[in-house]
């Protein structure tokens, strides 16, 4: 019997059991459904988000002889399903410290390119910009707003104010929220900084050097000051 367990980061779970492996492929495209936000076109591009995947997961043969029965592959399946958003709340930061750490997490990607002082912050998430989450996962994006529920409402009237309209709703779409937040909260982080306050209009290498200087003056953002 094979059984494939995929926990990948965002809470991408995505459990099958089956006799051979074509029915659990099958079986893997309906849980896709359930278990993974569906940000593709069609079944099968989002079955092959998962298959991608295929290196974070475990697949097993268990002979029937083996003491690896039916009952317990589901047993621990439900219980990681149901204690993982609750583990998930133990490890969410603070909204300033989770962009502070973006940013120092980012730099170095970046060395010895150049960028506009100006636009650092959008540079440094590309990556969740592109991707359109950094959850992977709708129900523990909506985890992330509830921790960060004072500053997703302060968002919401920066977001009207500055641009003349709110372009996610946090309810209908929360990873696409969370994403413009930590996307214009690091953008604001970086403005507070006074080496890229002092380059604000200028092309800035970032050097090793430039690289620390930047990393030090983030660090130094009080992490309880509201950013928005």
């Amino acid at each position: 019997m094979y059984a494939l367990l995929s926990y990948t980061p965002g809470t991408a779970v995505a459990v099958a059991v089956s006799e051979n492996k074509q029915t659990l492929i099958e079986k893997l495209r309906e849980l896709a459904k359930e278990f993974v936000t569906p940000r593709y076109d069609n079944d099968n591009e989002l079955l092959d988000c998962i298959l991608e995947d295929i290196n974070q997961a475990e697949m097993y043969w268990c002979d029937d002889d083996e003491e690896y029965p039916f009952t317990l592959a589901i047993e621990q399946v439900d219980v990681i399903k149901k204690t993982h958003t609750t583990m998930a709340n133990e490890n969410i930061v603070n909204f300033v410290c989770f962009c502070k750490d973006k940013i120092i997490d980012e730099l170095p990607n970046y060395e010895g390119q150049q960028h506009y002082a100006c636009d650092l912050g959008y540079t440094l998430t590309e990556d969740i910009n592109s991707n359109g989450s950094f959850t992977f996962s709708r129900e523990l994006a909506k985890e992330y707003i509830k921790e960060w529920w004072e500053d997703a409402s302060d968002y919401w009237e920066y977001e009207k104010s500055n641009f003349g309209e709110n372009y996610h709703n946090p309810f209908e779409n929360p990873e696409g929220y969370t994403v413009a937040m930590v996307i214009e909260g690091v953008y604001r982080l970086l403005s507070q900084c006074k080496f890229i306050e002092e380059n604000w209009d200028e092309k800035i290498e970032l050097t090793e050097e430039n690289i620390q200087t930047i990393t030090e003056q983030v660090e130094e953002l009080d992490e309880n000051e509201p950013v928005f």
